[in-house]
């Protein structure tokens, strides 16, 4: 194997293992790490084998390894116990204040700055590699170096840029793992690669002493001062000043810092804080430079201000902003300006509404609130192209709205160009609605636009969605993790076309659009570094459009929307996107008006709730029917005559084949019927040739006895054995016979629970529907002056396709 020279190697794991100081025959550790956070790790002693074994990892796994030997019994992940010899130490350059590293060019020149600078101070050049994100590099050392003394070398380091806006992770754990170079990070794409090779001269404690380092000297037991307070006790929030003592060995600068944050937390200030870190840093073993205490408190006072001192900054910038724009324009959109804007809108709306009236007054509020949402985070994946998410909220109308006059027009724009049920236009101008304040509801439904084929104007519709809703973000392909970041950041309102394609096999993706149902509804993930768990927020108003079925938990919190092909002679108008802008544009903003001037009546409302709807159709309509009470006129009647055709009914449509087939029992079992034999139930369901039955089976094989009863075990329905009478055959004589069946006394509270149409109140509700819908009769639905009548789902009970209420009485036609 190659050995540590000043010559170039090559940038590959045996490259690395040779700047190492490896020897052919030693044994090493590497691991695979994904995106995720999986982890594999085992041990070689061949690099081929190791590059081999690390091959098998695709995408979304980064490679890496260990530059300290292992002994030979070690596997898997190794540990710092495992490590036969400390010949390297890490070292780790980041940016400064915390932020998010995407490609630091500044850490790489510090890390090579880092390298000349022992090179020359002490003959031991270290090795540094771009780590195709930033940089990172390792030091040989002596094995024999003892650990204070490798920690005192990294903090070295760290108090020689720390003043350049460098930070030095402290890393000298000897198991610490480094990126394999030649292979890909997969947080940027780009290639790990050596960017300088060590010396191979390993740092010992006589080139430490020539950098300034003093062995610490035992020292007498520290007497605190009168008045002070140990280190060991100071806890509470009192925010008076204390004099530290007593501090364990080791991770100096840590302690510092998390001693200065504690101060800072209890509100004291920096002048009383000072001599508390000065004290501390005296009593560290080595003792702190007073230099690089006080450099560390200045970090924390500017890294983390005071909330509320931040606020009352804010306060007064903007307080003075509308003077300013009087003789400069541009001095509310200054980064500065717009940080201040963005604070106090969150935090202080009185601040905010007489900031934005004084902004009225000089006619900039639209466009200054328009830069704030533009102007939020974007979603952008690391090292990825593309447009950042942004979103431009419309400025509310400058006069009341008539709202009843705002939801024709909505229906009446969206009759024109879709063919649709006759009440789905009715909840489409609801549901544009609530997407100006999903907060204050306690639900927002999903739309689902399903059909059982293309061309059947699914797409149409997202695409008059996306020019009537707020905040809209139009995707036919979106993964979970772009999904909850971008809620948590905009709450936008989501339109998702082709979900057929990709959401039915994505199980991450599917729980978060179920959460994002309610207000409560969150995903919980590590972030940053230290892997600290965060909650982000999933609830979003969402429109789906997919062909065939959904996912059962995603249709279930949908309002469905059955779209249909268009017919030869039915006519709707063609989508011209720019000119539907400008005809939906005030439209948008006097639903922004609307909303705004009856927030809290919407946000207090508990609208009455039809009772032929279940428990989930209810929490869809909730905030659908707040609204329409909210607007009146006709609104609340004709939003719960919409209700009840939409969702009324969904025990035979909902796409769960358990819920079907209790429907197709409670038929069978209907006129005083108490029992069946399994043969029976069978012939006829087989023999129905609307229903899937003939079907089901394996093979498109007919339902079988087993197969009935599967479908049944989750209700605590199972055969048993029944009494019968039949008629012989050949004698037609009656016989006593006792084959497998099932009692209705075993099915009715199956019946009862999942089937809310075998109510009184769906017969009640029928009528309602067919006086309200009686005028449309025979009328078309593409024309929006002849709407189409709804009509009545029919039975398929045997004997006739006549419908049925839910208590076997027969209706009119």
């Amino acid at each position: 194997m190659m050995s540590a020279t000043t010559e170039a190697v090559e940038s590959s794991l045996r490259g690395a293992l040779a700047a190492c100081g490896f020897s052919p025959g030693e044994r090493f550790n590497v691991a695979a790490i994904h995106l995720d956070r999986r982890f594999r790790g085992e041990c070689f002693d061949d690099p081929e084998a190791a590059e081999k074994w690390l091959s098998k990892f695709g995408k979304g796994w980064g490679r890496y390894f260990c530059g300290n030997p292992v002994e030979p019994g070690a596997v898997g992940k190794v540990k710092a116990k495992q490590i036969l010899a400390g010949r390297v130490v890490l070292f780790d350059p980041d940016p400064d204040a915390g932020t998010s590293m995407e490609d630091s060019p500044a850490s790489r020149e510090v890390a090579l700055a880092s390298a000349d600078y022992l090179d020359s101070t002490v003959g031991s050049r270290p090795t540094v590699i771009d780590s195709g994100r930033g940089a990172q590099g390792w030091i040989s050392t002596d094995p024999a170096l003892p650990g204070e003394e490798r920690e005192w070398l990294v903090d070295h380091l760290a108090a020689k840029f720390r003043r350049e806006g460098i930070k030095f992770d402290r890393l000298t754990n000897l198991d610490r793992l480094m990126r394999c170079p030649g292979t890909i990070n997969q947080k940027t794409g780009r290639t790990a690669t050596i960017l300088k090779v060590g010396s191979g001269v390993p740092v010992t404690s006589e080139m430490l002493r020539r950098l300034g380092y003093a062995p610490s000297q035992p020292k007498a037991p520290t007497v605190s001062p009168p008045g002070s307070t140990p280190y060991s006790q100071i806890r509470g929030p009192s925010p008076a000043p204390a004099v530290a003592t007593g501090v364990p060995q080791g991770h100096k600068h840590l302690t510092i810092f998390r001693e200065a944050s504690r101060l800072r937390g209890l509100g004291t200030t920096i002048e009383e804080a000072r001599p508390v870190i000065l004290e501390l840093a005296k009593n560290c073993r080595p003792p702190a430079p007073e230099a690089d205490a006080l450099a560390i408190l200045d970090d924390v006072w500017k890294r983390y201000p005071d909330g509320e001192e931040k606020l009352t900054r804010a306060r007064q910038l903007v307080a003075g902003l509308a003077d300013k724009a009087k003789a400069d324009p541009g001095a509310p959109f200054e980064p500065a300006a717009l940080d201040a804007l963005r604070l106090v809108r969150a935090k202080d709306p009185p601040a905010w509404a007489r900031a934005r009236a004084a902004f009225a007054e000089l006619k900039l509020v639209g466009e200054i609130e328009r830069v704030l949402v533009e102007q939020a985070p974007a979603i952008v994946e690391e090292g990825a192209t593309g447009t950042a998410v942004t979103f431009a909220d419309p400025q509310p109308w400058p006069e009341p709205v008539n709202a009843a006059e705002l939801l024709d027009a909505l229906e009446a724009t969206f009759r024109r160009y879709l063919i649709a049920p006759f009440h789905a236009f009715i909840a489409l101008a609801l549901w544009v609605v609530q997407t100006y304040a999903p907060e204050v509801f306690e639900h927002t439904p999903r739309l689902a636009f399903k059909s059982p084929t293309m061309r059947s104007g699914k797409s149409r519709a997202l695409a008059l969605l996306l020019r009537a809703v707020r905040r809209p973000l139009a995707c036919s392909n979106v993964t979970a993790a772009a999904l909850f970041r971008a809620v948590e950041v905009f709450r936008p309102t989501l339109l998702i076309d082709e979900a057929d394609s990709f959401v039915p096999e994505n199980e991450e993706l599917r729980g978060i659009l179920n959460a994002g149902f309610e207000p409560d509804g969150v995903v919980v993930r590590c972030v940053g570094d230290d892997h600290e768990p965060r909650r982000f927020s999933a609830f979003a108003p969402a429109a789906l459009a997919a062909i065939g079925k959904l996912p059962g938990t995603i249709e279930d919190r949908s309002i469905i929307i059955a779209m249909k092909r268009k017919k030869r002679g039915e006519k709707t108008e063609r989508v011209r996107r720019k000119t539907l802008e400008k005809e939906l544009e005030p439209l948008r903003r006097k639903m922004a008006r609307w909303i705004a001037d009856h927030r809290d009546a919407l946000e207090a409302a508990d609208p009455g709730i039809p009772d032929v709807l279940d428990d989930r159709a209810a929490d869809c309509w909730r905030s659908l029917l707040a609204i329409a009470d909210a607007v009146g006129g006709e609104w609340p009647k004709r939003a719960r005559v919409a209700a009840t055709a939409l969702s009324g009914d969904r025990d035979e449509g909902d796409g769960a084949e358990s819920i079907l087939l209790l429907g197709d029992l409670r038929e069978l079992f209907l006129d005083g019927i108490e029992k069946l034999a399994t043969s029976t139930i069978l012939e006829a369901l087989n023999a129905n040739e609307e229903r899937p039955w003939s079907e089901h089976g394996r093979g498109g094989k007919p339902l079988s006895s087993t197969g009935l009863a599967r479908l049944l075990k989750d209700y605590g329905i199972r055969p048993g054995t029944i009494r019968v009478q039949v008629k012989d055959a050949k004698t037609g004589v009656m016989k006593e016979t006792t084959p497998k069946g099932y009692k209705l006394e075993d099915l009715s509270d199956a019946f009862a629970r999942y089937l809310s149409n075998a109510t009184a109140p769906q017969a009640r509700h029928d009528k309602d529907l067919r006086a309200d819908t009686s005028r449309h009769k025979d009328r078309d639905v593409a024309d929006p002056s002849s709407p189409q009548g709804l009509g009545t789902s029919s039975s398929w009970r045997r004997g006739g396709s006549e419908p049925r209420s839910g208590n076997g009485t027969e209706k009119a036609p």
